[in-house]
């Protein structure tokens, strides 16, 4: 987030006046419910109002009356309260505003260095954390500007300097323990061997988030129950000493933590009671919405009304903090307001400048196949009539979401081959062409096209040339199938179970059908396998014919080693052409030009509509490292509604797109608006066509605006 002037709220302000008074009568009804149950003392009255009365009112035995009128009092302050965290926080602006950043040395092996500003944040981190003995601290850098240096950096320079607490592996957990999405832990681990740091595995070790509450890790957990918001609540705890848990836990792509009831966010709260840990966050997009901050603020030891924050008082903090807007939608300008409440916590040197640039334009191109044409049309017009069927009301089934699904599912697949062509054209001209796309299948025909088509066999290439990264599908065989016959029984029970239950929104279990659970896999096996080939339009012959093929290509699955040794070739040039999933490959990856004997790449992207998408599409070839620049394009077909609506708020994206990690982007909810109000078609300028330069960093958006509608969805 850039620093821009905050606005000091006003006590008149109504909006956020009733925002506050709300929060406050809600605590206050929380503590006259302990009071009644005769769990109330003046201790921990003085603790959850954040005051501090004199000792003559102490003295006194605390009674309903006492209690009510201290409660009215406090309810009333409210907006006061919060006049003055705002004048607090724009004193903090003015500081954040100033603070300079100090550069540490730290020896690499083999000549190898860091940048300026990777210098400067690893120095922040241990001003931070180590002399100013502060809980946790945040580093929200642009994709691209090498937080896993960043990581690996201030780990050697604690095993460097503080041997005797981070080289001192006690045949548990690892002193250092660094945690980020599983497909970029090989990676991760290979950066920690360059740089020269030791007892890799031991002293230090990198795991995927969902490692830590795999059942190998189970010994270190356990489950208590704790009064949360008056109710007998589940939670899970460090089961060992407190002496025994990381001393440092390093967490990249930290908006994995968000959903405060995953699995991967309970786990990781449980050390938060060890005293002695400490934590730093890492991502381009930490948040999006202040909901997304709870476990970074709790984490870090942030207070509130003088005593650290827990889940009880965080809804009242993000209330203070979020101007009366709904903490569930994305808000920059909260958001802002946030990272000053972190204070020094807050880490963001300035950036490095940038020798290369992206130039990021949108491309228009025209489908003249006419069963592609016809696939996507048939999808286009299903989309519309959903609109027409939900009007203005709310959509509880999701209806528009799954028909605009499938609408884009259909659009990637009539444009693979464009793509196709395209690649062949940029191959020819010495580029690597690199391929960002939604759905699995989609990777499958492009590949299938590419690796078979005349100029693969001209120059004697094949399959071998093409990186993939992609989480992949496990192939359905025919015999894992329900007959013919038994799945009509099954269906028939299943819509006689819809019909039975209209206003259940839960999908039927194996025991509401009357079959076994094997039996309930097999069907829906089935459905998916028949699914697929009817949406291709294809013969059960044709589709069969085709997954065998694909089964010969390797074009069912992938693991995560399989994986890490695809992009090493595409980096080391052995490999020419790239395609990977904004899911799989969106995240931590690099697949950039950095060694003079490889080819400069050239990217194509799938439309895409979300923030995160822009980061994952956009985000992957201009690294820190980069050496050459890069041309990229996100395709939307013309003569559509998406080239109509689309294109030309595409284009208005791609001239911020430096600004876009942690903003309000939703193309879909635009088009869905722009569909409803039936807006007239917008064409796209000379300017937009020719697209815009940047840096290829994803960032933050600088924008003000506290009322965005719409939340981005989470990326698939």
């Amino acid at each position: 987030m850039r620093l821009t002037k905050l606005r000091v709220i006003e006590v008149s302000d109504n909006k956020f006046e009733a925002t506050v008074m709300a929060v406050a009568r809600n605590k206050a009804t929380k503590l006259t419910t302990l009071y009644k149950r005769g769990d109330l003392n003046w201790t921990i009255l003085q603790e959850e109002l954040g005051i501090k009365l004199e000792a003559s009112i102490l003295a006194l035995k605390l009674d309903y009356l006492m209690l009510d009128n201290l409660l009215i009092q406090w309810v009333k302050l409210a907006p006061e309260r919060a006049r003055l965290e705002q004048i607090r926080l724009a004193e903090e602006l003015a500081v954040a505003a100033k603070r300079t950043y100090t550069a540490v040395d730290i020896k690499l092996p083999n000549n190898l260095a860091f940048k300026t500003q990777q210098k400067k944040a690893i120095g922040a981190l241990l001003e931070v954390l180590y002399n100013n003995n502060q809980r946790g601290a945040l580093v929200p850098l642009g994709t691209g500007k090498g937080k896993s240096w960043i990581a690996a950096g201030i780990a050697k320079w604690l095993q460097d300097n503080k041997p005797a607490e981070f080289l001192n592996f006690m045949g548990l957990l690892p002193n250092i323990l660094i945690i980020t999405k599983r497909s970029v832990v090989l990676e991760f681990r290979e950066t920690l061997k360059m740089l020269g740091l030791k007892d890799i595995g031991l002293s230090i070790d990198v795991w995927s988030y969902n490692e830590l509450s795999s059942k190998k890790n189970q010994i270190f957990f356990k489950t208590e129950i704790i009064s949360l918001y008056g109710s007998a609540t589940k939670t899970i705890k460090f089961a060992l000493p407190y002496t025994c848990a990381p001393k440092l836990i390093i967490m990249d792509e930290c908006q994995e933590t968000k959903k405060e009831k995953s699995r991967r966010t309970k786990y990781l709260a449980a050390f938060r009671d060890c005293v002695d840990t400490k934590f730093i966050f890492t991502s381009a997009t930490p948040a999006v919405t202040l909901m997304d901050t709870m476990f970074m603020s709790l984490s870090m030891g942030l207070t509130h009304n003088n005593r650290p924050l827990d889940r009880e008082s965080f809804p009242e903090f993000i209330a203070m903090i979020g101007d009366g807007s709904d903490p569930r939608k994305p808000n920059a300008a909260a958001l802002q307001r946030w990272s000053m409440r972190l204070g020094d916590r807050f880490i963001r040197p300035p950036n490095d400048p940038q020798p290369v640039h992206a130039i990021n334009r949108v491309k228009l191109f025209e489908i003249i196949d006419p069963v592609n044409r016809s696939m996507m049309d048939n999808a286009m017009k299903n989309y519309k009539e959903s609109l027409e069927k939900v009007g203005r009301a709310i959509d509880p089934r999701g209806e528009v979401m799954v028909a605009f699904m499938v609408m884009a599912r259909a659009t990637e697949l009539a444009t693979v081959d464009t793509w196709v062509e395209d690649a062949i054209e940029a191959h020819k001209n010495g580029f690597a062409p690199v391929l960002a796309i939604r759905f699995t299948e989609t990777l499958k025909e492009y590949v299938l096209k590419l690796s078979e088509s005349e100029y693969f066999r001209s120059i004697g290439y094949n399959r071998d040339k093409i990186s993939l990264i992609w989480g992949g599908t496990k192939e359905i065989q025919p015999h894992e199938l329900l007959s013919e016959q038994r799945n009509v029984d099954v269906a028939t029970a299943y819509g006689n179970w819809v019909i039975s239950n209209p206003d259940l929104t839960s999908k039927a279990s194996a025991a509401d059908l009357c079959i076994t659970e094997e039996e309930y896999r097999a069907f829906k096996k089935g459905i998916k396998y028949t699914s697929e080939r009817i949406f291709r339009e294809m013969s059960k012959e044709t589709f069969a014919a085709r997954n065998e093929k694909l089964r010969s290509m390797k074009l069912h699955s992938q693991t995560q080693d399989e994986r890490y040794v695809s992009v090493r070739k595409f980096l080391d040039g052995a490999t020419e052409f790239c395609v990977y999933t904004l899911s799989s490959g969106g995240t931590g990856i690099s697949l950039d030009h950095r060694y003079q004997h490889c080819r400069p790449r050239k990217v194509m992207s799938t439309m895409t509509y979300w923030a995160e998408e822009f980061a994952q599409a956009l985000g992957r070839c201009v690294r820190v490292s980069t050496i050459s620049d890069t041309e990229q394009s996100i395709y939307v077909p013309d003569g559509t509604l998406l080239s109509d609506h689309m294109a030309p708020r595409l284009a208005q994206k791609l001239k911020s797109v430096d600004a876009i990690g942690s903003s309000n982007v939703d193309l879909a909810a635009e088009l869905e608006r722009a569909m409803k109000k039936r807006s007239a078609a917008q064409k796209l300028s000379d300017e937009d066509k020719a697209g815009y330069k940047s840096t290829g960093v994803i960032e933050t958006e600088e924008d003000d605006d506290d009322d965005e509608e719409d939340a981005a969805p989470e990326s698939e």
